[in-house]
């Protein structure tokens, strides 16, 4: 089967719960992003966080990676204190899920970031953990 490249289409299936959809959205917009043009970059994080709530490592990579681009666009410090947050909470969710490199980056991570997004990330961890059905 041909991979889908119109983005209305696409738009519809990731809608419909489809994970290949969500993907392929996600890194259209990333590549946009990394072309220069940051406008898709908010389309972009939500399609990356559908499809990271599937709960592959790879998905949370891709949302990091977002995350990492949208925090030189964010508008003002909360803003970026909150998106900091977010990637600290997927990047110690997937060392939870045995991704050793996330395990190592976490701890850079946190030693960088401030007190407030480290505080933050531990609410938002623990929402995403509530999302997926865990208490932990």
């Amino acid at each position: 089967m041909e991979q889908e490249t119109n983005p209305y289409t696409l738009a519809r299936m990731a809608a419909q719960g489809n994970l290949e959809a969500q993907r392929t959205l996600a890194l259209l917009s990333r590549n946009m992003v990394l072309q220069g043009n940051s406008l898709p970059l908010e389309e972009g994080l939500v399609f990356a966080r559908l499809a990271a709530a599937h709960g592959h490592n790879e998905d949370r990579g891709l949302l990091i990676q977002m995350l990492g681009l949208s925090v030189s666009h964010a508008v003002g410090e909360a803003d970026e204190t909150t998106r900091i947050a977010e990637a600290l909470a997927l990047v110690s969710i997937a060392a939870d899920h045995g991704d050793e490199n996330a395990a190592t980056w976490l701890c850079s991570l946190v030693g960088e970031a401030s007190a407030e997004s480290v505080a933050e990330s531990k609410e938002v961890r623990a929402l995403m953990l509530a999302g997926m059905g865990r208490d932990k």
